[in-house]
């Protein structure tokens, strides 16, 4: 029985002494891959055409079960715009679209979903850039495709337009 006990404690000690360890540890810093960015100007651009319906719908049923009905509906279809946001990083120039918009939506929601979970799509501020005035000082990091844009605590993906 004594033998079992101090192989019991030795085994206990070896633990405590690697968990101890492992504690002790400095924790490694996340890498921040971000880099410095201004946002040097901006400007608004077509990027093709929207189009959208309403409409209209009456319907009424008499006793013997016929039903009657009349319909309305409305098209409008105009021009779709975009903004186009010039970034310097170091002696390079990008111009950058924001990303969550158009034909590419449904799969940077699903990589948005992939990566950070549901609620990103609802707690993400959908053009960071929206707000800043020429100068703000940004920070930017590549994303798929494209470029992370994080001002303060908020991000938001876009697309690499040009690069000079």
């Amino acid at each position: 029985m004594n033998v079992c006990r101090m192989t019991t404690l030795c085994v206990l000690l070896m633990f405590l002494a690697a968990v101890a360890a492992l504690a002790a540890k400095p924790k490694a810093k996340p890498v921040n891959d971000y880099q410095e960015a201004v946002l040097i100007s901006f400007n608004t651009v077509a990027d093709g055409t929207g189009c959208y319906s309403t409409g209209n719908v009456n319907g009424t049923t008499n006793t013997s079960g016929t039903v009657t009905g009349t319909g309305s509906a409305v098209s409008t279809c105009g021009a779709s715009e975009t903004q186009l946001y010039i970034v310097r990083v170091g002696s390079n120039l990008y111009t950058l679209r924001p990303t969550i918009s158009g034909k590419r939506a449904a799969g940077e929601a699903a990589l948005v979903i992939g990566t950070i979970g549901y609620g990103a799509l609802f707690l993400r501020n959908r053009a960071v850039l929206s707000n800043q005035l020429p100068g703000a000082h940004i920070l930017l990091r590549p994303h798929g495709d494209g470029v992370e844009v994080k001002v303060g605590k908020k991000s938001s993906l876009y697309d690499i337009v040009a690069a000079r």
